[in-house]
């Protein structure tokens, strides 16, 4: 398992590129932006041009993909995911 999902405290700080999150949660990077567009991530960080993320955001991506993978809809997801953000 990655050490992200192993750690007690989740780092606020985004320091990882798309295309590692999507490595690391199974779900593709268009599937990220389009969490995004739907409003279920926050709009990220940018490092020039490149959007970052922290590991929050890797735990909300992943919390994303398998509750789909159970037959939730995204628009069913919004409050879930919201207040996992705000902790």
């Amino acid at each position: 398992m990655h050490r992200i999902f192993t750690a007690r405290t989740q780092q606020q700080e985004p320091y990882l590129y798309i295309g590692k999150v999507a490595e690391i949660t199974g779900a593709s990077c268009k599937a990220i932006r389009h969490y995004e567009a739907v409003g279920l991530l926050p709009v990220p960080a940018r490092r020039g041009k490149y959007r970052i993320y922290s590991e929050l955001d890797v735990f909300l991506v992943h919390m994303i993909k398998h509750t789909q993978a159970y037959g939730f809809s995204l628009a069913e997801l919004k409050e879930l995911v919201a207040a996992k953000h705000k902790q």
